[in-house]
């Protein structure tokens, strides 16, 4: 059996091959669709491949894009967990719960603004947790005293 050689596999440019299979696992009772994506980034050797199992139909690009962005929102909802404690709505109300969270949501909106504008580009990217720990860092003063840390 011969490998597999693309064209553009030497070359300096990014290869991106989609393909679909069907996959049985041994505790299901019907085989699952399974789309697949290989990736040759520019410059490397090294592959990244995707392996996605779904019962979208259709076109197997569309189905990663969709995926990717459900797990890109992912991302966000993560963030917002770590770093505006979006997490924190366990109050009986949902009145409350709602209100709560829209406030976290608008402290995000703000922030993100405050980060395109005033900050330098190189901490633009930074998550919030790193850009607040570099502001503190530069207007503070820490210091360990008898077991505590305190910032001055």
């Amino acid at each position: 059996m011969k490998p597999y050689s693309h064209p553009d596999y030497m070359t300096n440019q990014k290869v991106v091959v989609f393909g679909e299979f069907e996959y049985q696992a041994g505790s299901r009772k019907h085989p699952r669709r399974v789309v697949a994506k290989a990736e040759k980034p520019a410059d490397s050797l090294a592959h990244n491949f995707m392996y996605i199992v779904t019962n979208i139909k259709g076109d197997i690009e569309f189905a990663v894009k969709f995926y990717c962005g459900r797990g890109q929102m992912e991302n966000y909802i993560k963030k917002g967990k770590e770093d505006f404690a979006f997490k924190a709505v366990s109050r009986k109300s949902k009145i409350v719960n709602a209100c709560r969270l829209q406030t976290h949501a608008l402290a995000y909106t703000i922030i993100n603004y405050m980060r395109r504008l005033l900050l330098p580009e190189s901490m633009r990217k930074d998550r919030m947790s790193t850009i607040r720990l570099n502001l503190m860092k530069i207007v503070s003063r820490v210091i360990h005293y008898a077991g505590k840390t305190i910032f001055k």
